[in-house]
């Protein structure tokens, strides 16, 4: 996994620090809580993940570069028990966090911090396969060589936010969340409290969040210090929870309600996911509130354009076209704490891994699991604009009872039927579905939010 192109920026750790910076609870997650944070110099808004994810500093003994970095093996090696390998120790990640080049390489007495991935997933390099048995179907697995196996969902979904990110950074799709930075601070920073009791929580170790290791006996032996890993992502407006369900329905009357609008926002969720079928990674949990919402305005830019100039979106999905007309918001997929990749390399969660029984999320990748959750979900919740999606719905379930497929009450997959359910892949849905064929047309004066050959 190369996480060598991570843009790493401590620089911040000074906005976090200072007491007087706006910042405002957005949210809780399995991996992590998400601030608001306005930086005043240039009224830029972020959204700031604190991540229970873990580092080391190392005090070097060597003036030699390469002489320093088999110094840092040895020490994660001892201070792992012994079972840390070499192909957890990612160079390019350790340099880009310390800012270290050819022509500026640390020298003996430099303090530098090393990401404890070991703590957080371990690295299958055994020659035999794992085998396991998938509780969401029943079939037996194999989890081959290579594969990262995580105890702490903050790494699974660090992982994931990167691969995403470069999506979205290359221009291939606008739906994802573009991540500015990773920010390690150390032990300044003014954590609050509720974010040390989440983290708390989330650690194997319950007498220690955020842990600081060093053989420097002066200065940092047997103390714990608060060295965070933050990850600044852009700000999302909003999500279909809070716009559509939390608010007050009663303004959406017949006359006001764009029923085309659910279109626009489905179709944007159905491209996402199939950039996630592309790379088989699985949301599993994709409800409305991970729905973000970006209000369009004349900040909004997309490739350099703007995209309240144009009247039309476009997307382009091998040789068809799915063009509709523009409107207020554009998706973001948010959250992937519950994340997994099935293709090679292969990344999951203990918390699936070992306990999948338990949330009902399959190992196995099905392409329509995630559009089947988040399509019942919406219907279930948004009872306004049931009488729109009736049709849509009919065409897509062919029949199937949807309380068989769907528990309302518990939020659970019936996995057992998602191989019939066809017409439910988001493929399908772009290519063949009748509801949605009125928008597989080409627009000269639309602008392209995704692209997939």
């Amino acid at each position: 996994m190369d996480l060598s192109d991570i843009q790493y920026n401590n620089d911040k750790c000074e906005l976090l620090q200072d007491e007087s910076t706006e910042r405002k609870f957005m949210g809780a997650g399995i991996a992590g809580i998400v601030y608001v944070i306005k930086e005043k110099q240039n009224n830029m808004i972020y959204a700031v993940k604190y991540t229970s994810l873990i580092i080391y500093m190392i005090r070097l003994i060597y003036n030699n570069w390469d002489r320093n970095v088999e110094y840092i093996r040895r020490e994660m090696i001892y201070r792992n028990n012994f079972w840390f390998k070499k192909d957890l120790f990612n160079l390019d990640v350790l340099m880009a966090i310390n800012n270290i080049t050819e022509n500026n390489t640390p020298k003996i007495g430099d303090i530098i911090l090393v990401p404890v991935y070991t703590e957080l997933c371990d690295v299958h390099t055994n020659s035999v396969d794992i085998i396991v048995q998938d509780y969401g179907n029943g079939n037996i697995l194999s989890i081959p060589n290579g594969s990262y196996i995580c105890s702490n969902t903050s790494y699974v979904e660090f992982l994931l936010l990167s691969v995403l990110s470069k999506i979205y950074n290359t221009g291939i799709c606008i739906n994802f969340m573009k991540i500015y930075f990773l920010v390690v601070c150390d032990k300044k920073i003014n954590i609050p409290i509720e974010v040390k009791e989440k983290l708390w929580v989330n650690r194997k170790n319950k007498d220690k969040y955020i842990i600081l290791d060093s053989d420097d006996d002066n200065l940092y032996k047997n103390k714990i210090y608060d060295i965070g890993c933050y990850i600044f992502m852009e700000f999302v407006d909003s999500n279909l929870y809070s716009e559509f369900i939390k608010s007050d329905m009663s303004k959406f009357n017949s006359d006001m309600l764009d029923k085309n609008l659910f279109d626009k926002i489905i179709l944007q969720v159905i491209f996402a996911l199939i950039i996630l079928s592309d790379l088989k990674i699985s949301h599993n949990d994709l409800h409305h509130n991970n729905i973000g919402l970006l209000y369009v305005n004349e900040s909004t830019v997309w490739k350099g354009k703007k995209l309240i100039n144009y009247k039309y979106y476009n997307y382009k999905y091998k040789d068809i076209d799915i063009t509709f007309e523009s409107c207020q918001y554009i998706v973001k997929i948010l959250d992937f704490g519950f994340g997994s990749k099935t293709s090679i390399p292969i990344i999951l969660s203990n918390f699936i891994y070992q306990q999948n029984s338990a949330i009902h999320t399959p190992i196995t990748y099905y392409p329509n699991r995630d559009f089947v959750y988040f399509i019942l979900h919406l219907y279930y919740s948004i009872t306004l604009i049931k009488p729109y999606f009736e049709e849509f719905i009919n065409e897509i379930f062919d029949g199937y009872p949807l309380e068989y497929i769907y528990s309302n009450k518990n939020r659970i997959i019936n996995n057992n039927i998602l191989p019939h359910l066809i017409k439910c892949s988001p493929d399908y849905i772009l290519t063949k579905s009748v509801y949605f064929s009125r928008y597989r047309y080409k627009n000269d004066n639309s602008i392209n939010l995704g692209i997939v050959y």
